[in-house]
């Protein structure tokens, strides 16, 4: 069976589409308008760093009409998609710093870089230059998540707006003001992160994780081909969030040493990462 066009469907994620060189090139449809803003955040965000990289362009695709609360990314090899579905933009329990998590999450199984997936069965288009997928694995697409992509986007904004609801836990709060500085806006930006990534984590069930017991598991090899516990889960956003290295949207592809933080506080927890 030739397959045309490697598709990841990810629980918990969002689409939508903009071409490089051009306003969004994607219908509304079935976005609320807090969720287009955040469309364009992202767009905005992108746009530069793909241009500078002489990137494919970046599409979203919204299917509003299916009830999924999924969301997912192909690589059709003359474009970078980014699928959103309509029952995950109906979802009453997304918040904004979700929606956004989601966002990053499927723009980083484009562009966090490695660990990545192995190529699906009978795989004929292109892959890296290991023989891997261009698809970042869950974990690290988690990572990066918090690790740039949501940090970039969210920077210059009000944060403590964004700091309410269930979540926010004490050591949250202390580990973040200990990495970035009590109170300051990184400090409220990795709050925010974190915060998002437990949105999303627990937007179809109500499942029993917290930021106050972090996963003791330790993994007896680098996951990369399935989703980690989301207790695991939680932990990587929170890590992504603590890492204080300034690296770029685009991360490198084989390499994942490239974009391991430098210090232990946001290194890739150990639940799902194998040094």
């Amino acid at each position: 069976m030739k397959i045309l066009a490697a598709l990841s469907l990810v629980a918990l994620t969002i689409p939508a589409s903009f071409a490089v060189s051009q306003a969004p090139a994607f219908e509304p449809q079935g976005l609320k308008p807090w969720q287009a803003a955040i469309v364009e955040e992202a767009r905005r965000l992108y746009e530069p760093a793909l241009r500078a990289n002489d990137s494919l362009p970046l599409e979203f695709e919204i299917i509003a009409e299916s009830s999924s609360i999924v969301a997912g990314v192909r690589d059709t090899g003359s474009a970078y998609v980014v699928i959103l579905y309509g029952g995950l933009l109906a979802s009453p329990k997304m918040t904004p710093d979700g929606f956004r998590t989601v966002l990053c999450h499927e723009l980083s199984h484009h562009f966090g870089g490695a660990p990545r997936r192995q190529p699906p069965i009978d795989w004929e288009g292109p892959t890296g230059p290991n023989g891997r997928s261009l698809t970042t694995s869950e974990a690290q697409a988690d990572y990066a998540s918090t690790q740039t992509c949501f940090r970039k986007m969210v920077r210059g904004q009000n944060h403590r707006e964004h700091l309410t609801g269930p979540g926010l836990t004490p050591r949250l709060v202390r580990l973040c003001d200990a990495t970035w500085g009590e109170g300051s806006d990184d400090s409220l930006i990795c709050q925010r992160g974190s915060l998002g990534g437990y949105n999303m984590l627990r937007l179809v069930v109500d499942f029993p994780i917290s930021f106050e017991t972090p996963s003791d598991f330790v993994a007896p090899a680098t996951e990369s081909e399935s989703y980690p516990l989301r207790q695991c889960r939680l932990d990587t956003y929170l890590a992504g969030a603590l890492c204080r290295d300034d690296l770029p949207l685009i991360l490198h592809a084989t390499d994942a040493r490239q974009s391991e933080c430098s210090h232990a506080e946001g290194a890739r927890p150990s639940c799902w990462y194998r040094r």
